[in-house]
């Protein structure tokens, strides 16, 4: 799996170093290697901050096709959504992508009361991203 465009850098959980997630920005883009047959994709994600942003309407696509679509709740437990990818949507290529689309992204530091000097555009934090041929 490769975090293509619309990725923030990876980070680490202060007080566990095994616990690693990624942000999206307001759209980000996965590429897989095409396993040529069914198969699902597993999505663990949340979206902390609930001073920083609403909840967040998320959509993942393949092939421009929606392959499914969530809402997302600020400091709600992480989300593990398993998502079913048919062979024939992602193609005869060696590599099929992902997209990954929040509604609304936010910027810590210009949401209103933070006082957060983080500059980046944030979706929603990616802890794992798998595809797993069925």
């Amino acid at each position: 799996m490769v975090f293509k465009d619309g990725w923030q850098p990876a980070e680490t959980a202060e007080h566990n170093a095994e616990v690693v997630w990624r942000w999206t920005k307001k759209d980000a883009v996965l590429a897989v290697k095409n396993p040529h047959r069914d198969a699902v994709f597993y999505l663990d994600l949340d979206s902390p901050g609930a001073s920083l942003h609403d909840a967040q309407q998320v959509q993942v696509t393949l092939g421009g096709q929606t392959v499914d679509q969530f809402t997302v709740k600020p400091d709600e437990p992480r989300l593990l959504r398993k998502v079913t990818l048919l062979a024939a949507q992602m193609g005869n290529d060696d590599m099929t992508e992902l997209k990954i689309a929040v509604d609304k992204a936010f910027v810590p530091a210009q949401a209103t009361g933070s006082n957060s000097k983080d500059p980046r555009e944030l979706g929603v934090r990616v802890f794992h991203a798998f595809v797993d041929p069925r």
